[in-house]
């Protein structure tokens, strides 16, 4: 359950796993940078961890290595949906296996120019957020206006010359 995402970034959780639980379970903590892709039910959501985090059996984890930009892996895997829904399966919700998943293959510019990808979809993604932000500002001014026109609180003038 994931309480704080901001565009592409999970900060914080409402579940936490004590060190006893990742003792005595599968999981594993993952570091700070780390790609989560969900791989069941929602498939082909994904985020970047803030801070080490943990992820259920419903996700394949990526932790780039440094030669890699994790916002480029990012970016690749959302143009790359479409190849995570042809190779999910199932009856009840759609599911990508660990096997499936590993057969999926991106391709790597070398690092300079992965960071200007990266850097280039991030301002467009930070110009759509604004946008965003102002539409829905609009919408809600619109929402308002229609109550008080159409309820009779606010009038509007006639020109009665016309």
């Amino acid at each position: 359950d994931v309480t704080s995402i901001t565009d592409r970034f999970v900060t914080d959780t409402n579940r936490r796993v004590t060190a006893e639980g990742v003792k005595h379970s599968s999981a594993t903590i993952l570091p700070p940078g780390s790609l989560m892709v969900c791989t069941r039910a929602t498939v082909g959501e994904l985020a970047i961890s803030k801070s080490n985090i943990c992820t259920n059996q419903g996700f394949k984890n990526i932790v780039p290595h440094k030669s890699f930009n994790v916002e480029f892996v990012y970016y690749s895997l959302i143009h790359n949906y479409k190849q995570l829904l042809r190779v999910a399966s199932g009856s009840t919700f759609l599911e990508v296996s660990k096997k499936d998943f590993s057969k999926i293959e991106l391709a790597f510019p070398e690092a300079e120019e992965q960071n200007e990808i990266a850097s280039a979809l991030t301002k467009v993604d930070q110009v759509l957020a604004g946008l965003s932000k102002k539409l829905s500002n609009l919408k809600s001014e619109k929402k308002a206006l229609m109550q008080q026109l159409l309820t009779g609180k606010r009038r509007v003038k006639v020109d009665e010359a016309a």
